[in-house]
């Protein structure tokens, strides 16, 4: 696996969970590109953006992947397109919910209950890094990726009040 994902998901398990929230949002995107481009069979440097990326995958119409998924994707895509722009407020941890929501709708899960923090704002951000491994987790299947690969798992371990089982499903609809 890629080394600096790996470390990436070190950062997010961290006890603190400090991670600044734009730079979350530039490291995430540029991994979402590494893992679309994987898919999409794209080779070498290339002028897209990751919303064309997403738009051009979504046309693939894979058949173990909801359009929801796709639509999860976008919304995430607007809020890295608001991280980057400092007068935006996608720091807002209530701007992250309609991807976190959907990825979670989509599992069958209630991330709010996996993660009790009293802390809401660190409630949020804990369900958007594990919305957004499972999302990458996704991406990484239908490209054809090893399916024994779990970065979800590590936050699980590190910060879910919950005992699930170890057997997870990806975006299988």
């Amino acid at each position: 696996m890629n080394q600096a994902f790996d470390g990436f998901v070190k950062e997010l398990c961290s006890a603190n969970v400090n991670l600044n929230v734009p730079v979350f949002f530039v490291k995430s995107a540029a991994f979402l590109e590494q893992v679309l481009e994987s898919y999409l069979q794209i080779d070498g440097q290339h002028k897209h953006s990751l919303r064309f990326l997403i738009l051009s995958a979504r046309a693939l119409k894979n058949s173990e992947t909801d359009k929801k998924f796709w639509d999860a994707l976008l919304a995430f895509n607007n809020l890295i397109e608001d991280a980057v722009d400092t007068k935006s407020v996608s720091h807002n941890s209530r701007r992250w919910l309609r991807f976190i929501n959907i990825i979670e709708n989509l599992q069958g899960y209630k991330g709010s209950q996996l993660f009790t923090s009293k802390n809401i704002k660190q409630t949020r951000k804990l369900r958007l890094y594990f919305a957004y491994l499972l999302t990458y987790e996704h991406l990484r299947y239908i490209g054809g990726e090893d399916d024994d690969y779990s970065p979800s798992g590590e936050i699980l371990a590190a910060f879910a009040q919950l005992s699930l089982d170890d057997d997870h499903d990806h975006l299988h609809h």
